[in-house]
């Protein structure tokens, strides 16, 4: 039914959990599927709307955002400095991740409008929350740019719970920028990057083609692995909508040997467990979704802002 044209190219893939740019050895494929109007009203996942799969909805992971505020008690902010008091050894959530600079989280870039959930970035050079600084009141220097936190801020949230397998599906929108908007679960040292969407290419050293407009770029991390060149597995998919024009439904299967990943309810691709060989692992993962800016894609001009990644829905089920 499917398609596909591989080739092995060089990815610039990056982890959403804060560590620092890396090549990784990635494939793109492009896949024929049938573009299809996600049911709202559907508590299934989209790709197996019989529930073949046996599928129970996790309520404390999923969200219809229909309520008119954050509900706290499923997520937190990202950004909120009472989170890394929340957090005891146990938590493997990353929730007191500030963010990749030049961009910070903040947590009122969050909000909840007309039944979605809407990941504000803003340009507030004259921010309170500038500049940012430790512990010992010096300026934070975030090694992946060798930069400060200025000038940009962004939003997310992340799971308060977590999961070890299963289904999770989301329906979104991305912005026009040459940002990243991201849906991805994250455990102790082990990451599934369901999609790091890139609306736009940027202007900066290692910024993406034309066809980033199009792409789905999904990638798995173990961060127990030494060398940032080693500890990654990734593929992008090429779809035949472009990302940032309308909604769309995306997903991710999580099994004990391979996740499945899909878009409108069709499978694009899937990563094995002996494709990923030493990345694979099998710990509890937490869901977080986001907006980072990378710079070495290129930074969004004041112009362009604000702007925001727009969720309808999220939905984990196991």
């Amino acid at each position: 039914m499917r398609e596909f044209s591989i080739f092995v190219c060089l990815f610039l893939c990056v982890s959403a959990c804060g560590g620092i740019s890396e090549t990784v050895v990635s494939t793109t494929k492009q896949a024929e599927i049938t573009t299809t109007v996600a049911p709202i009203t559907t508590f299934l996942p989209l790709s197996d709307i019989e529930n073949d799969g046996n599928w129970i909805l996790r309520s404390d992971l999923s969200d219809e955002f229909n309520s008119s505020y954050i509900d706290l008690k499923k997520w937190f902010l990202a950004g909120d400095p009472n989170n890394s008091q929340e957090l005891d050894d146990s938590d493997n959530s990353a929730a007191d991740w500030i963010g990749r600079a030049p961009g910070v989280f903040d947590p009122t870039n969050v909000t909840i409008e007309e039944g979605n959930l809407k990941l504000l970035i803003e340009w507030e050079p004259y921010s309170e929350i500038f500049p940012v600084l430790d512990e010992d009141d010096e300026v934070i220097i975030d090694d992946d740019c060798n930069c400060q936190y200025e000038k940009y801020t962004v939003g997310g949230i992340i799971s308060r719970n977590s999961i070890q397998y299963g289904y999770a599906e989301i329906r979104a929108k991305v912005p026009s920028l040459p940002i990243s908007s991201a849906f991805w679960m994250i455990g102790n040292h082990f990451e599934i990057d369901i999609f790091e969407m890139i609306g736009v290419p940027g202007d900066g050293p290692y910024a993406s083609d034309t066809r980033v407009s199009y792409m789905m770029p999904t990638s798995l991390h173990n961060w127990d692995i030494g060398d940032l060149d080693e500890n990654a597995y990734g593929e992008e998919y090429e779809l035949p909508w472009n990302i940032s024009k309308d909604f769309h439904v995306y997903g991710a299967e999580w099994k004990s040997d391979e996740v499945i990943f899909y878009a409108d309810g069709e499978e694009v691709g899937r990563i094995t467990k002996e494709e990923a060989g030493v990345v694979w692992n099998t710990e509890e993962l937490h869901v977080w979704i986001d907006n980072e800016i990378f710079s070495w894609e290129g930074l969004p001009t004041s112009e362009s802002l604000p702007d925001k990644f727009i969720v309808d829905y999220v939905r984990i089920w196991e």
